[in-house]
């Protein structure tokens, strides 16, 4: 069998494993925000987070896997890509936000505090 092939397997299974632990995180946060003292927006974003993770490295994993045209694998790990940071973006534009409105923002809880 081919070294390579046995590579890009073990690849793909271990994209696809962290893609599931990030699932398990997320729907872990989603069932937080029914708790009574948390925070729903910072559980909802960090489920969203993760989910977008998760999509990301099913996305990586279908490149590794797929024996498809190269123009196919680059615009998939181009929204791979994009799709993995838009998390920080988001936390970005959250935080920016906050600042700019006088408050100070908490990243442990993701919450603006006035």
């Amino acid at each position: 069998m081919n070294k390579l092939k046995i590579l890009k397997w073990c690849i793909a299974t271990s994209l696809i494993v962290v893609a599931l632990i990030f699932v398990n995180t997320a729907l872990f946060n989603y069932w937080n925000t029914g708790l009574a003292d948390a925070r729903e927006f910072s559980w909802n974003e960090r489920s969203q987070h993760n989910l977008m993770w998760a999509f990301s490295c099913i996305l990586f994993a279908i490149v590794f896997i797929k024996n498809t045209q190269s123009k196919v694998k680059v615009w998939l790990a181009v929204a791979a890509l994009s799709i993995s940071i838009t998390p920080f973006i988001n936390e970005f534009f959250h935080s920016d936000t906050c600042l700019d409105s006088g408050g100070s923002w908490n990243y442990s809880k993701y919450v603006c505090d006035y």
